[in-house]
């Protein structure tokens, strides 16, 4: 197919004048192995399918001559000139003449470790694999097994598995299961393998403290915490009144006591192993408190605040009493566990030589630890940790968000916090945990009256994520939030008023546009015409939340620009941009529909012709002629079309594949976001594709591979450099006119 061949030859005949010859050396080059390539003044890599090269030179200057292993592979020996060197650490040598000169280079794989080992409780059938080089292939299956003792419950973890290996059981596995890892046959090596195998304990029985009820209090026998993952649980009773046990082969039991008295339970796990656990039943918490412990207390001046501190706290609401920290306190082993040194007092955490943890989390959800430490509140806190806002500490642990949440407070914080005017306006009490979590700060009480993201129609499509939480106002999007990538996060602010005063008006209020919107966000580059139609069906979400399903239009998120020309643009013109206009396309979309594809919201490819536009200017993506023939990327001068993947490689990954029609035009396949912070960001992100080749194909010579490794893009001039399938045009600006029968084609091909 020629209809875009040109070829010009101009031959210019001119009296050339003699000039005398300078003195001439060689260089002989040589690749004696494969691995590696010789590099002569940065031209093109020599290899050993070359073998001795000889080149002769006039010029009098150094230059460099580079020997470059491949990965995974090292220079063994390289002879420069007279010196022969072994595994040199040198790479870059100098030649100059007028005396010859010869760089040759060896090259050996590089010597991989793979090695097996465990913790103590159990073993590798296979400790390593000696001799191993870098590319190697295995001709049969190694096998690495990893047997618990005969004291271990289980296989809890493997690291270091490599990819293409396949591991016998899901991990953790079951009780005193040995798992195998297997490298089949064929298995490549390219890096050092390091397997190491962690055993879990035996299983031992273990319960919670001692407890003290009131009659009629559902009460708990929690045996959670046996280490070693039993698979069996057994409660009994030892003494006291007869009472019967709900789900006592369970790990979780209960019972409601009806009299009060001593309880006495045991817990029998699989192994054998038993732990006993008491419950006291009374009516009278306080005065047991003042029996066991108040009244020797005060009496020795030890402690004279403890008790008025735990009778104001939650702790005694929540009928939590000394011996449930104080572990034996009121068993004959005072003063129990917990004494005055064994737990910082900052932050709640065990001192070294009492243990390891956070004791709060002895009772509380260890996830409030973690909550924490990743909040906004730990940095504020910094060494004083918990007591940054547990001020009365482990007896009182109480604490008021407004202690700092507040006009005027201690800490010279905003109010409202910067950014965060939608927050209702201060009234003196505590509203924080109305809508967040006091540990994690997130937002977690939208969902007491609409669902945070309303599971209807499209909210699950512009809110992605179970991880991270919008509030009121909210317009970061999905790359603000995190490099989320599986899914769109657009803050509520993006389609919902701004105004707080909007909010819990009975009113689902829908705002595409906003002239206050924050000046790049995706809300400002809405036109004011940005606007939403209710449907004509209304329907409710699972808190009674009405909606319709409505239609969008003229909203960035939904729209594309299109270029076209104002003006007839000349064969090769430099002021082609000055005749460009370029016009924003925007799509309206129905709220609810299917999902929409790369063609919903934009073409595939986004396409001009010649009826609008003079030669692709502004668009280099597809370019109608006037004969009804396909131009520019998308054509690719009769090859495969360059996939979006090429160019968009952040955002998508995989190959179009396309359709032709009778005149040849070709349509590009919708292909997955492979980064949603990546796509409707309010950027043309352009990546190139540094890891795959493109492969072209041509008509004379076959397939021809065209690497985008060291290709860049400037979006600030929207120039493409160093692309290899621009051949001789190291840059090239993006929608510059392309005519494939005026002279513009010279500038690839140079002509």
């Amino acid at each position: 197919m020629f209809r875009k061949s040109l070829v010009i030859v101009t031959l210019l005949f001119a009296m050339i004048p003699t000039v005398a010859s300078a003195a001439s050396w060689s260089l002989n080059t040589w690749v004696k192995s494969g691995g590696g390539s010789i590099v002569v003044r940065g031209g093109t890599p020599q290899t050993s399918a070359n073998g001795s090269v000889f080149k002769t030179y006039t010029t009098s200057k150094a230059f460099n001559v580079t020997v470059s292993p491949n990965t995974g592979y090292s220079a063994s020996q390289v002879t420069y000139n007279t010196v022969v060197t072994s595994n040199p650490s040198q790479t870059t040598y100098t030649v100059q003449g007028p005396a010859s000169q010869k760089v040759f280079a060896t090259f050996s794989p590089q010597l991989l470790t793979v090695t097996a080992s465990t913790n103590t409780g159990g073993s590798v059938n296979l400790s390593s694999i000696s001799g191993i080089y870098y590319g190697a292939k295995l001709s049969s299956a190694k096998k690495f097994t990893f047997t618990p003792s005969p004291a271990t419950s289980r296989v809890e973890n493997i690291d270091g598995v490599p990819a293409g290996a396949t591991v016998s059981h899901t991990l953790p596995a079951s009780a005193n299961t040995a798992v195998t890892v297997t490298l089949p046959v064929g298995f490549t090596f390219t890096s050092n393998i390091a397997l190491y195998g962690t055993f879990s304990g035996a299983p031992v029985a273990k319960t919670t403290s001692s407890q003290i009820v009131s009659p009629g209090m559902l009460t708990t026998l929690d045996g959670s915490s046996s280490t070693g993952f039993p698979s069996s649980f057994a409660w009994s009773q030892t003494s006291g009144p007869s009472i019967p046990i709900t789900n006592a082969n369970a790990a979780v039991a209960s019972f409601t006591p009806a009299v009060v008295g001593t309880y006495s339970f045991t817990l029998t796990i699989t192994g054998g192993s038993t732990a006993l656990t008491t419950v006291t039943v009374t009516d009278d918490i306080t005065g047991v408190i003042r029996s066991q412990c108040q009244n020797c207390h005060a009496g020795n001046g030890i402690g004279p605040n403890v008790f008025a501190n735990w009778s104001s706290s939650p702790h005694r609401v929540k009928k939590v009493i000394c011996s449930q920290c104080h572990i034996g306190a009121n068993t004959g082993g005072h003063p129990g566990q917990l004494t005055s040194g064994s737990v910082s007092e900052t932050t709640f955490n065990y001192n070294a030589s009492f243990g390891s943890g956070n004791f709060c989390s002895t009772c509380h959800n260890p996830a409030i630890i973690s909550d924490f430490t990743a909040s906004k509140h730990y940095g504020p806190a910094g060494t004083a940790s918990c007591s940054f806002c547990h001020v009365q500490g482990v007896h009182n642990p109480a604490a008021a968000c407004i202690n700092c949440h507040n006009p005027g407070n201690p800490l010279g914080l905003p109010w409202p916090p910067t950014g965060m005017n939608f927050h209702d306006e201060y009234t003196g009490t505590n509203l924080c945990t109305t809508c967040h979590n006091k540990h994690s700060t997130s937002v977690s009480g939208c969902g007491n009256c609409h669902d945070n993201p309303p599971a209807t129609a499209s909210h699950l499509k512009h809110f992605g994520s179970t991880t991270v939480v919008s509030g009121y106002g909210d317009l970061r999007i999905t790359g603000a939030f995190t490099n989320y990538s599986s899914g769109y996060v657009f803050g509520c602010g993006n389609c919902h008023p701004m105004d707080i005063s909007k909010h819990k008006n009975g009113v689902v209020d829908v705002e595409l546009y906003n002239s206050l919107a924050t000046a790049g966000s995706i809300k400002a580059r809405n036109p004011a015409s940005a606007g939403y139609v209710a449907g004509s069906e209304t329907f409710t979400d699972s808190k009674g939340v009405a909606y319709t399903k409505g239609k969008c239009s003229n909203v960035y998120c939904h729209s594309y620009n299109e270029s076209a020309t104002t003006a007839t643009i000349g064969d090769g013109e430099s002021n082609w941009e000055a005749k460009v206009v370029t016009t924003r396309i925007y799509k309206t979309v129905t709220w609810g529909s299917s999902a929409l594809g790369c063609a919903g919201c934009h073409g595939n490819p986004t396409q001009t012709t010649s009826l609008t536009n003079d030669g692709g200017a502004g668009d280099s993506h597809s370019w109608i002629d006037s004969q009804g023939y396909q131009n520019l990327h998308t054509y690719n001068m009769g090859g495969d079309p360059v996939s979006c993947k090429f160019c968009h490689n952040d955002t998508v990954k995989q190959l179009n594949s396309y359709t032709t029609d009778g005149m040849g035009v070709r349509t590009l396949s919708a292909v997955p976001i492979s980064n949603f912070s990546k796509h409707v960001n309010g950027n043309n992100d352009v990546a190139f594709d540094t890891q795959n080749p493109f492969v072209y194909k041509t008509y004379y010579s076959g397939d021809v591979s065209r690497s985008l490794a060291g290709a860049t893009y400037a979006p600030e001039t929207k120039t493409c450099s160093n692309v290899s399938c621009h051949r001789e045009q190291t840059v090239v600006k993006w929608g510059t006119p392309y005519r494939w029968y005026y002279n513009e084609c010279n500038v690839c091909h140079s002509y």
